[in-house]
């Protein structure tokens, strides 16, 4: 893969990561009421998801099959995001890391590669800044 493609991606998973980080620091400093979870009742708009999977369409090039097998499970991980309070940022990020395995099995083993390798890079950046 060429390296403009790795910097694609790279800049996807790391803005994946930023987002969490982002929303800890709205919420707390409360500059927003509420940032990911919505009003009972209401319906999501799978905003996160459908970044995602944008993304990851984009970067990845990846096949109409994949995209149908890659959105159910990101609609999932947004529906349980959406669950946990806003408070809990780690345990978010905890389970977009426990999504990984279930989105690498939809990857070519060159899309593996690329994304093994970013994810990777943007867990080291995200340890040193804890």
């Amino acid at each position: 893969m060429k390296a403009a493609h790795k910097f694609l991606i790279t800049c996807c998973v790391a803005g994946i990561y930023a987002c969490g980080f982002f929303t800890a620091w709205l919420v707390k400093e409360r500059r927003v009421q509420t940032i990911i979870t919505t009003p009972s009742g209401a319906r999501s708009t799978n905003r996160a998801a459908a970044e995602v999977l944008g993304e990851m369409r984009a970067h990845l090039l990846l096949t109409d099959d994949q995209v149908a097998k890659l959105e159910p499970l990101l609609n999932e991980w947004e529906k349980r995001v959406t669950r946990i309070d806003e408070r809990r940022l780690a345990e978010k990020l905890d389970l977009f890391r426990e999504l990984i395995p279930d989105l690498r099995t939809h990857l070519t083993s060159e899309q593996q590669v690329i994304f093994d390798d970013v994810a990777e890079r943007v867990a080291s950046k995200q340890r040193r800044l804890h």
